[in-house]
């Protein structure tokens, strides 16, 4: 497999506002496109080969801006698709860890448990990862490849590439226009993580420790 890129997707009005965004098909907001801006500097004269992208809006125009360094057009990927959140989408994370905190708790550290009307872990990890392996397979090993998809999906391929428990999956911070890299420690041999939640591309209006509540999908 080749060297892997994740970019999660930039910010949108809810997003900003603390709102749950599962499947919500909205576009990035102000801060969202600066930060795909940031992205297409970071990865500008990058030997990158291969994008793939939710097809969620949002995630589509956080790719969009870094396509405009290349020529490449990037490819949409079903399984990335949004988390189907149920119940929970549209509300906001305070009424989630005030009204429901038990469930979210379970479903963060169970990965067969449903999020109310939506789906598990488990269920994401069934159909995005064999989409990423499939991407993978079909490039050279030398190339690299971008995966532009919302913060839950990246957790749990993050999972997948190093072999870890889906229960670990929401332990990981993870930013709007963060950057994460994976490569192989030898040829044919495990991955390793290079950089996680990497933000420093995003300059002084990066998010400090300070500035963050526990990341809710």
């Amino acid at each position: 497999m080749p060297n892997i890129f994740f970019v999660r997707s930039g910010q949108t009005e809810d997003q900003e506002r603390g709102i749950l965004v599962g499947r919500k098909d909205a576009n990035l907001n102000e801060t969202g496109y600066w930060q795909a801006r940031c992205l297409a500097q970071r990865f500008a004269g990058s030997k990158i080969h291969h994008i793939a992208v939710s097809p969620l809006r949002r995630s589509v125009a956080t790719a969009m801006h870094i396509c405009e360094q290349s020529e490449m057009v990037p490819e949409l990927v079903g399984g990335f698709e949004g988390v189907d959140l149920g119940e929970w989408e549209g509300q906001s994370k305070e009424w989630l860890l005030s009204c429901d905190a038990a469930r979210f708790l379970t479903w963060s550290a169970e990965p067969d448990f449903p999020a109310p009307g939506g789906e598990s872990l488990r269920n994401i990890y069934r159909r995005a990862f064999p989409d990423l392996v499939q991407l993978v397979e079909k490039v050279d090993p030398q190339d690299s490849i971008i995966v532009v998809a919302s913060g839950t999906i990246l957790r749990v391929l993050c999972c997948g590439i190093l072999e870890l428990p889906l229960s670990s999956a929401m332990s990981f911070r993870l930013d709007f226009g963060s950057v994460s890299s994976f490569e192989r420690l030898y040829p044919g041999g495990p991955y390793q993580i290079v950089n996680w939640n990497g933000v420093s591309h995003l300059g002084q209006r990066a998010p400090s420790a300070l500035e963050l509540e526990q990341e809710i999908p």
